[in-house]
C-alpha cells in the first residue's frame, strides 16, 4: 500500500444562512514513500477537481467519497472521506398582522386565514399555529397564538402574536323570549316544555329568573297564568344605577 497523510476521515461544516450549502476546503492528500508516477483520484461530485483536493461547496447532509492513490511502485491505497455540511438555521419569518376580534367568532377558523411567510434556504416543510385558552372578561381579553415555521432539516423559527378580543355583549335584540304557550290540561309548565329564554351569540355573564303570577282556571277548568322572566347581565350591570343589565 502506500502511506497516505494530511486526510482527515470526517469535516463538518456548519452552512451560511443564505445557502443550503457550504465551502469545505479539504486539505491537499499527501503521498509518503516513493514518489514515482503517484496518481491521485477522487471521485467526489461536489470536489473542484477530481485530484488530490476535493474542497468544494457541498450541499447540506452527508457526502462519502474516496481517493484512490496509485503509484509506480505498484502500490494502491484508499481513504474514505466523509463531509457532513450542518443547516442549523431556523426559518425566517414575520408574525402575521391581526385585527382585534369580537369574543364571539371562531378563533381557529380566523387563525387559518392569516397568511406566514416564511423563508429558509433549504426550504420550508411545515407551519402551525398553537391556540390558548382564551382570556378574557365579559368579552374584553387577549389570547397568545403561537406561530411555528419548520424547515425541511428540523429546524424551527418561533413567534407569538396576542390577539384583542372585542366585547359583544347581550342587547334587547339578542334575546328571543318564550311566546305564549297552550298546555293540555295534563302538561307540565315546567320551561323545558312552555319555551326558555334564547340568547343570540355573546359574550356576557347571563343569568335568568322566572316568576310565575296567580293561577286562574279558565272556562274549561285548565290552569292559566302569566310567568315574568327577567335576564341579568353582570358584565353591564353599574353599581348605583337601578336597572342596568336587566332585561324583562
Amino acid at each position: 500500500g502506500i502511506d497516505i497523510a494530511g486526510i482527515a476521515p470526517v469535516y463538518n461544516v456548519n452552512a451560511p444562512a443564505i445557502a443550503c450549502e457550504a465551502q469545505v476546503n479539504i486539505p491537499l492528500l499527501a503521498v509518503l514513500g516513493c514518489a514515482g508516477g503517484v496518481t491521485i483520484i477522487n471521485n467526489s461530485p461536489y470536489a473542484n477537481s477530481n485530484g488530490a483536493d476535493a474542497s468544494g461547496i457541498y450541499p447540506v447532509g452527508a457526502t462519502l467519497f474516496m481517493f484512490t492513490v496509485t503509484n509506480n511502485c505498484g502500490g494502491m491505497s484508499t481513504v474514505q472521506v466523509t463531509v457532513n455540511v450542518f443547516d442549523v438555521t431556523p426559518p425566517v419569518f414575520n408574525c402575521p398582522d391581526t385585527e382585534p376580534l369580537l369574543c364571539t367568532e371562531d378563533v381557529t377558523l380566523y387563525v387559518s386565514t392569516l397568511t406566514i411567510n416564511a423563508t429558509d434556504a433549504c426550504g420550508i416543510s411545515s407551519s402551525q399555529a398553537i391556540i390558548f385558552s382564551p382570556d378574557y372578561d365579559c368579552g374584553n381579553g387577549m389570547l397568545p397564538i403561537n406561530f411555528i415555521v419548520t424547515d425541511i432539516n428540523g429546524n424551527t423559527g418561533t413567534c407569538q402574536v396576542i390577539l384583542e378580543f372585542l366585547p359583544n355583549l347581550i342587547e334587547e335584540s339578542d334575546i328571543n323570549w318564550p311566546a305564549d304557550f297552550f298546555l293540555s290540561c295534563n302538561q307540565t309548565t315546567n320551561p323545558v316544555t312552555t319555551g326558555l329564554v334564547l340568547f343570540e351569540p355573546n359574550c356576557s355573564k347571563i343569568g335568568t329568573t322566572r316568576l310565575d303570577g296567580p293561577i286562574t282556571l279558565d272556562p274549561f277548568g285548565c290552569p292559566v297564568f302569566t310567568r315574568f322572566w327577567t335576564v341579568t347581565d353582570t358584565c353591564q350591570v353599574m353599581p348605583g344605577v337601578p336597572g342596568s343589565g336587566i332585561f324583562t
